[in-house]
């Protein structure tokens, strides 16, 4: 069961660059297959340019997830940039290992719906999900996320082409 109180959600600034490079750090060293990971783990020069560029597109944000002094969970949410797209925006939600299954990712996808809803004209809230991510994917349909379709072996990790589920939230206007 999730406790919402339990967590500090709040957008990220400059100055959380090196908590926001150690905690992709730890899971750089998880080894999971996502879109994000590079050979090297990034670095504070990398998150502070990542967060100079988020900031600087309209409607975009990071949003990051404390229990007390320790990150939890990191949200990046970017605007799609042609004007008849403006009303759409892609997210990346990912979760430390020692706060999974605790209700946090939940947690996150209210915050940003509160959010969203907040900044028109935001509509529709995409994403890309692994198909050998159920967690992740049950996660997304238990809070109404709409599979929208599939890009089959869309992603090489190590030797596997894994498909890339294509999911969708409307925003209630």
């Amino acid at each position: 069961m999730s406790d919402s109180s339990r967590w500090l959600i709040r957008p990220a600034s400059l100055l959380d660059a090196p908590t926001i490079a150690h905690f992709l750090y730890v899971l750089h060293e998880e080894r999971l297959p996502t879109l994000f990971v590079k050979d090297t783990p990034p670095t504070i020069e990398d998150e502070i340019q990542f967060l100079k560029v988020t900031y600087s597109k309209p409607n975009s944000a990071v949003f990051l997830a404390f229990e007390g002094p320790t990150l939890a969970g990191m949200l990046d949410f970017h605007t799609h940039n042609p004007k008849q797209m403006t009303h759409t925006g892609e997210f990346g939600l990912t979760v430390s290992p020692d706060f999974r299954n605790q209700g946090l990712g939940t947690t996150m996808l209210h915050y940003l719906v509160d959010w969203a809803q907040k900044h028109p004209p935001l509509r529709r809230l995409e994403l890309g999900v692994f198909s050998n991510n159920p967690d992740a994917y049950r996660l997304y349909k238990r809070f109404g996320f709409v599979e929208e379709g599939r890009k089959i072996g869309a992603v090489l990790v190590e030797d596997e082409y894994i498909d890339l589920i294509l999911m969708a939230y409307t925003l209630n206007t």
